[in-house]
């Protein structure tokens, strides 16, 4: 939750209701004005958590060549079966928000989406929201899942795609590189 501090007799008040969605975005902003913040909060009606299945809906298949440096880093963090990309998108979802600190009154921004980060204009009318697109990747940490970079406005609307990038592997000419070498130490 958001607690706001009165300096001047240290006494501090909740202003939310909805408990804050920390999974991606950590922080929150003041608007110029210093009346509300912006912040992620947990989506109203958000369903359970999903469960993992009791009976494994496929193989895990993970397949390594050997004697060939794999062109992509191995994370322990990264995601392992279809369970736990159901997981990331439900703890990833959030509503963003403009909460007023006195009245406590949530005006919600847009749909709930997967926010990766968010930047408030100095006014409060705008904002630069990061989503997380789908699809999701078992090879690359999610910082490297597709991203769009759009201008909000107050409504959620979405004003201008700044940019829109799928998901990132090494780029090709690192991953020609180390296919070029591969084929060079193979040759050897």
């Amino acid at each position: 939750h958001i607690f706001v501090a009165d300096g001047a007799n240290g006494k501090s008040v909740q202003v939310t209701r909805t408990p804050v969605l920390a999974t991606l975005v950590t922080s929150i902003d003041w608007t110029a004005d210093g009346k509300s913040v912006i912040a992620v909060l947990v989506p109203d009606g958000r369903g359970a958590e999903p469960k993992r299945p009791e009976i494994a809906t496929g193989p895990q298949v993970r397949l390594w060549t050997d004697g060939v440096k794999a062109a992509e880093r191995n994370y322990w963090s990264l995601l392992q079966d279809p369970h736990e990309e159901a997981l990331f998108e439900y703890f990833a979802t959030g509503q963003l928000a403009s909460i007023d600190v006195k009245t406590k009154a949530v005006k919600k921004i847009g749909a709930p989406t997967m926010i990766q980060s968010v930047d408030g204009s100095p006014d409060g009318l705008y904002f630069r929201v990061t989503r997380v697109l789908k699809p999701f990747s078992y090879v690359v940490q999610h910082s490297s899942f597709g991203a769009s970079e759009e201008i909000w406005d107050t409504n959620g609307k979405m004003l201008a795609e700044v940019t829109k990038r799928p998901i990132r592997f090494l780029t090709d000419s690192v991953r020609n590189a180390v296919a070029t070498v591969a084929v060079a130490e193979a040759g050897a």
